[in-house]
């Protein structure tokens, strides 16, 4: 699908995503062709506020074309619900043309109009399918997050089959799935509060849960580490920006009387501060961890703090004295 919103979502670039399921489904929903020119006629007597009708034209001709012509409609049990999916690929592109609900809401009532259209031609592939009761999503205020969690759903089995070895993308797949932690809190707390405002699909989205899927990834020690590396480091960081506001202007020690070998050991225990969490727990991490023999990662994340895996001997480990 093309538009920000499904990049905001997946987390993934365009390359790292194509063989995902619901991006295949809404780039076939919008592919150009020249059949498009089939249903002119039909996307003519389309009511669009302001001056916008050709935008909505062209996604009514291939709102019709799918409707029509999808190999999807002759799977008799798919694994997908196709009505949802073409409904929340019809409202997302409205809201890329109408800023305002109002507007959009006008907008997509072509579509309810199309589809029960659409029953009474025979020659339709769809025209025995009902999904009339997928046009409340407009009625939800979070319909995105409604969206994200489907699409999520669906992708996953993309997922799943790579999580269990090595793989190049098993760093950029964990962090896609890591990044649905809060799409997931915002339904928990929704279907504890609100049970009727849950969405339908949620009981089958709970066994893919970040918390309950991320350690199974073969690269999950490898990201948890990198991460607490990571934490470690901008604390004391941290530390040492605290404490050279502490000292002021006259950091260096030298303005107030301070010899230079008093502002040496001075700036020495700042670094250790830095530098000492790091090594014993790299050392204690390394011995427990000899098997170890690659992350999976490649050689771009060596900088985030997983290169200790592969021995201590490249590591300058600083110690007090």
């Amino acid at each position: 699908m093309k538009g920000g919103s499904s990049q905001r979502q997946r987390g993934l670039s365009e390359t790292d995503s194509v063989d995902f399921t619901s991006k295949k489904i809404y780039d076939l929903m919008e592919i150009d062709n020249h059949d498009l020119s089939e249903y002119d006629i039909k996307c003519d007597n389309i009511f669009v506020p302001g001056n916008n009708k050709d935008k909505v034209k062209t996604i009514c001709k291939k709102f019709l074309r799918y409707l029509e012509k999808s190999a999807v409609w002759d799977i008799e049990n798919p694994e997908y619900d196709v009505c949802l999916l073409l409904n929340y690929w019809v409202y997302d592109k409205l809201t890329h043309i109408f800023p305002d609900k109002y507007n959009k809401n006008i907008a997509f009532g072509n579509f309810q109009m199309l589809f029960h259209n659409n029953t009474e031609n025979l020659r339709s592939k769809s025209h025995n399918k009902n999904c009339t009761h997928k046009f409340n999503i407009l009625n939800k205020d979070d319909w995105e997050k409604r969206k994200e969690l489907y699409d999520y759903y669906i992708d996953y089995n993309t997922i799943k089959p790579t999580i269990t070895y090595f793989l190049p993308k098993c760093k950029e797949y964990y962090e896609y799935v890591e990044g649905k932690k809060k799409l997931y809190e915002h339904f928990e707390k929704l279907c504890e509060s609100k049970p009727n405002e849950c969405p339908d699909f949620y009981e089958n989205c709970k066994e893919y849960k970040p918390d309950l899927v991320l350690p199974n990834f073969s690269c999950h020690v490898q990201m948890v580490a990198a991460k607490n590396t990571l934490s470690t480091q901008d604390d004391a960081r941290q530390e040492l920006a605290d404490g050279a506001r502490v000292s002021g202007p006259h950091y260096s020690g030298l303005g107030d009387g301070s010899s230079e070998s008093e502002v040496t050991q001075e700036n020495s225990i700042l670094e250790q501060k830095l530098f000492t969490p790091l090594g014993p727990w790299i050392r204690k991490f390394a011995g427990s961890n000899h098997n170890i023999t690659g992350n999976g990662f490649g050689d771009e994340t060596e900088e985030s703090g997983n290169m200790f895996f592969d021995g201590g001997e490249n590591y300058i480990s600083y110690q007090p004295i």
